[in-house]
């Protein structure tokens, strides 16, 4: 294990950040691209760990007593102004199973915690400096996944400036934690049991070969559609797209709206563009910004496609759970698409009806349901063209039935 996996440098601020699909990584280039769909298939991707879909919270161990963040106002200063244990069961009172699951799991992780020496205490938190994000699994306050045991899993430690932003993050610390709980006998509480994450070693898939050309053959249709080369970017892909876009249209080019459009950049304003462009280039072009999200979505698809259907492939060859029943789990997801589904069909509503239908299209373009993976994905880190880690996820159908079945919170 390379000294990055320990130790990795953040340039991201934020509270606990994002954690990237293959598509976000907009610096990757089309040869990263193919050198993850290899990996991935020939089961060499490193810091490889099961997903976790409970409920997060990072907490810290600061004058003698445990602390929790759930925004970066909480992370600032060495945690001032985090949340006590008082005060974080209080916050998440009257919610029924998701109040009993934070209170117990609060009153668990000091009970642990308060067992270790102060030499332990600081090495993983620097009262107050560092935070460990844990995922609390409650079978009273499931998600989308039914993990049928009560446990408190740990990412790892982030270690943040006095403005709340990280500055270096240490992956191997929830394990260093868990460990330490467990050689004190404190890793059985009285509501979870206490663990880091779930390390998975993932195999060569059976048709190696097969999938790697169809993979990469899916790749290359992409990089052809604008005569790109494997050292593009992905970046580079969706400014082609928007110049595309631009010449149908037949707007003029300019570089501001193509950064407002590819980049988010939006330094060059709807004033800007008025003043810039005729009446009628203007009302098409407001037109499209208007509607910009669902052009990127549009551009992206084709790159989220393949990692849902790579991932998807990947999850299938994976034997390790921490799901206490995997077939039992697979099938309480499949309940509550179809409880979705119903819920969503008889409300009759037209807007919701059509990201319904967006969602099933998504989960039918990558094989169906059959293709369920008991959990909610893996996440392993990838070392770009650039030498630079990048910690990721693979979800496979999860992203798709996720979002569907929190369609129905619109209808409360």
């Amino acid at each position: 294990m390379s000294k990055f996996y320990n130790y990795i440098k953040l340039l991201e601020g934020g509270a606990w950040g994002h954690l990237n699909n293959l598509w976000d990584n907009t610096h990757f280039t089309f040869g990263d691209i193919k050198n993850i769909i290899n990996k991935s298939l020939a089961g060499k991707l490193e810091y490889v760990h099961l997903k976790t879909d409970g409920q997060q919270i990072s907490f810290s161990w600061i004058n003698n007593q445990i602390r929790f963040a759930r925004n970066k106002g909480h992370l600032k200063n060495s945690g001032a102004d985090s949340l006590t244990m008082a005060e974080t069961i209080s916050k998440f009172s009257g919610r029924g199973g998701l109040s009993a699951g934070f209170e117990n799991a609060a009153k668990d992780l000091n009970t642990a915690i308060q067992n270790l020496t102060d030499k332990q205490k600081e090495k993983i938190f620097k009262n107050g400096k560092k935070f460990m994000s844990c995922e609390i699994m409650y079978t009273d306050s499931e998600n989308i996944v039914s993990y049928g045991v009560n446990e408190i899993r740990f990412h790892g430690t982030k270690e943040y400036n006095d403005d709340g932003i990280p500055i270096d993050e240490n992956k191997e610390d929830g394990r260093a934690l868990a460990g330490m709980i467990k050689q004190i006998k404190q890793h059985k509480q009285s509501t979870f049991n206490i663990k880091s994450l779930e390390k998975v070693e993932l195999p060569e898939i059976p048709n190696f070969d097969a999938q790697s050309k169809k993979f990469i053959k899916e790749i290359n249709a992409i990089k052809s559609r604008f005569r790109l080369k494997d050292n593009n970017t992905i970046s580079e892909y969706i400014a082609e797209y928007f110049k595309e876009l631009m010449k149908k249209e037949n707007i003029p080019y300019s570089d501001g709206l193509l950064k407002r459009w590819a980049d988010n950049n939006k330094k060059y304003k709807i004033s800007d563009i008025k003043r810039d462009y005729s009446d009628s280039d203007f009302n098409k072009i407001k037109q499209i910004d208007s509607n910009i999200s669902q052009y990127y979505k549009d551009c992206i698809w084709p790159l989220e496609k393949i990692s849902l259907d790579l991932g998807a492939t990947v999850l299938e060859n994976i034997t390790t759970f921490m799901v206490l029943h995997p077939d039992k789990a697979k099938e309480s997801i499949k309940n509550k698409m179809q409880d979705a589904i119903q819920k969503i069909r008889a409300s009759e509503n037209p807007n919701l009806m059509k990201k319904l239908n967006k969602e099933l299209q998504r989960i039918e373009s990558v094989g169906g349901i059959s293709r369920l993976f008991p959990e909610e994905g893996i996440t392993f880190i990838y070392k770009d063209a650039q030498g630079n880690d990048n910690f990721m996820k693979f979800t496979g159908l999860f992203a798709p039935l996720n979002a569907l079945i929190n369609l129905t919170w619109q209808l409360e």
